[in-house]
């Protein structure tokens, strides 16, 4: 089954911090969400609740938290000045939709691969 452990992201982590540009820049990871979802990088900073975007932007959010380790105060100003706790829920809602959702742990993966290259 294809479900993504504590130890796997660890690892993936790892290995995006191993890359010879090093970690992976915010306005990067946002970039490359940007892309994959079709939404601007404004957009995934802004107020927008429709569901697409807001997906999208905390999915942003999981992927900055898990490559570069950011505070959730960090993470939150550069997502748009958003509340910590609002960057916290947006993560704990993606690494909890991802025990359910195989599509959405192909998507991280998949992103998570990306990053890599970066």
């Amino acid at each position: 089954e294809n479900v993504i452990t504590q130890s796997m992201a660890e690892r993936a982590v790892q290995a995006v911090r191993g890359t010879v540009g090093g970690t992976p820049r915010v306005d990067q990871i946002l970039e490359l969400v940007s892309d994959f979802f079709e939404v601007s990088v404004d957009e995934l900073k802004g107020p927008s609740r429709r569901a697409h975007i807001a997906q999208a932007r905390h999915i942003a959010i999981f992927l900055i938290k898990q490559i570069t380790n950011g505070s959730w105060k960090q993470i939150g100003v550069q997502m748009g000045h958003r509340d910590h706790t609002t960057v916290l829920h947006g993560f704990r809602k993606i690494h909890t939709q991802m025990d359910k959702d195989r599509d959405l742990n192909d998507t991280i993966n998949k992103l998570m691969s990306r990053a890599n290259t970066l």
